[in-house]
């Protein structure tokens, strides 16, 4: 066996998920998870804007997905591709679950997270579109770039425009084509033997800012990374519980 492609999400646990990417490299097997939108179109044209510093320095991105598990794992893998896949520092979160599931997995019905680095910060909304229609916005020094869910899919103002401009995109690769697209790149990385741009790796950085917003909830503080908790974060079910708090070392001592 040479990959094990998966979906997402993980798994219901951030301490569950701990000991794969290591066990499948004692293996030689190549663990890879379908964030395929990163083989869409619009998202690799404005990941091209992001790294040619048109939108100068980054210092805010901004996603607005239906729910924050399921498909927030897509926004914030996106997110980390944007900004060049540097992991954040830190986590705030804060959910409100009244018992839906998707996948059997436990999905909140609202919620806000806050991760990034010390000069850059990434925000994530449960619940659903912006009024205008914007997905995903990427702010930078100089300009501002926004995905839309409808004609123009992509917009870019910066300190030389008068206002907002439509950004030429290729045909829109949606469905079948973008996850063909995924697993043909998850091929093509074991016939080369070379990192595949849906590694574990990827997939882990998008998927500890979503336990560690659950994290944050649960202890209600700030919560630094990496992820370190001796017990498991658990999703949001866990949350609204009350369970915890857990004998963390993420929380900050004053």
């Amino acid at each position: 066996m040479k990959a094990i492609h998966c979906e997402k999400p993980m798994a219901e646990a951030w301490g569950r998920r701990s000991g794969w990417p290591p066990r499948a490299g004692q293996h030689g097997v190549k663990l890879t998870f379908n964030h395929q939108r990163r083989f869409g179109a619009p998202f690799q044209v404005l990941a091209r804007i992001c790294k040619s510093g048109k939108l100068g320095k980054l210092w805010r991105m901004e996603a607005y997905a239906s729910n924050f598990y399921d498909w927030g794992t897509h926004w914030l893998d996106m997110l980390n591709k944007f900004n060049g896949e540097v992991r954040p520092v830190s986590v705030i979160g804060q959910f409100h679950w009244t018992g839906g599931r998707i996948f059997g997995a436990p999905c909140e019905r609202k919620a806000s997270t806050t991760s990034g680095t010390e000069r850059r910060r990434d925000h994530l909304h449960r619940g659903g579109n912006r009024p205008d229609r914007v997905c995903l916005r990427v702010s930078g020094s100089r300009g501002v770039a926004e995905l839309r869910w409808e004609a123009p899919v992509l917009k870019m103002w910066t300190r030389v425009a008068a206002d907002f401009e439509t950004v030429k995109v290729p045909r829109s690769s949606t469905g079948c084509i973008v996850q063909e697209r995924a697993i043909a790149s998850v091929v093509k990385a074991c016939v080369r033997e070379a990192k595949s741009e849906l590694c574990a790796e990827n997939a882990l950085r998008a998927t500890e800012v979503i336990f560690a917003g659950y994290e944050s909830a649960r202890r209600r503080c700030r919560i630094d990374l990496p992820l370190k908790v001796e017990d498991t974060a658990g999703g949001p079910d866990q949350v609204r519980r009350g369970k915890g708090p857990s004998r963390s070392r993420n929380r900050r001592k004053r």
